[in-house]
This record gives structure tokens, C-alpha cells and sequence, in this order.
């Protein structure tokens, strides 16, 4: 059985990059924003969230990937998150870190440095 994950970010482009990357390897599915990643999450269960940090959420929230990880870590404790960010600083990682997220990485993506934390989440 395929490993299934979901990546949720609001830029096409990433989503669209790591489709192509996941296709034949994973089970993916993919979210523009947080709010259809939330009912993604009730339907199905992941074993894996590719999440993007900085997303439009509820009223003037600009880091709903932050609320999406929360709710990952109370809801779904089987699932691990890899949180991605192009702007990344050292107190966005901790706080990513501390709320638990397996690991943290920045953008522009690196396919290898992707494949690699997905794989280790796997073994």
C-alpha cells in the first residue's frame, strides 16, 4: 500500500512541482487552501502533511499553516508534518519544532531534501 500524504500550499507552482515529483511514488492528494485541506484531513487519513507555513486562514491570519498544524498534532496523532516556508528564521522553526512538526524545510524545495524527510518519516 501507498503512503498517503497531502501538501497544502497556496502556491500553484509548488503543488504543481510536487505533484509531478509524487505521481507513481505516493498517494497524494493537493490543497490551495486551509480550510479545503481541513476537510480533506476528515475524509481521509494521511500519514504524511507536506504543509506550507505562510497561508491565508480565518479572518486576518497569515500563518494558517501554523493553525493547520495545530490541529494536526490534537487531532491526528498518526500523522507527521513537514512544514515548508520561504521565509524561513530561526523562531519560525523552533515554534514549528515545538507545536511538532517532524522537520522543517524552506523554499524553493528541494525534491531530494523532500523524498529524503518523507522517507525517513516512513521508516
Amino acid at each position: 500500500m501507498k503512503s498517503r500524504i497531502l501538501v497544502v500550499d497556496d502556491e500553484k507552482e509548488i503543488l504543481e512541482t510536487l505533484a509531478d515529483f509524487m505521481k507513481g511514488t505516493y498517494e497524494a492528494d493537493f490543497s490551495e487552501t486551509v480550510s479545503s485541506a481541513l476537510a480533506l484531513m476528515k475524509q481521509n487519513p494521511y500519514d504524511i502533511v507536506l504543509l506550507d507555513k505562510n497561508m491565508p486562514y480565518v479572518g486576518n491570519d497569515k500563518e494558517g499553516g501554523m493553525s493547520l498544524l495545530k490541529y494536526v498534532k490534537e487531532n491526528l496523532p498518526g500523522t507527521e508534518v513537514i512544514m515548508m516556508t520561504g521565509y524561513a528564521t530561526v523562531e519560525s522553526a523552533v515554534e514549528a519544532m515545538k507545536l511538532g512538526a517532524f522537520d522543517y524545510i524552506t523554499k524553493p524545495v528541494s525534491l531530494n531534501d523532500v523524498k529524503q524527510k518523507i522517507e525517513r518519516i516512513l521508516d
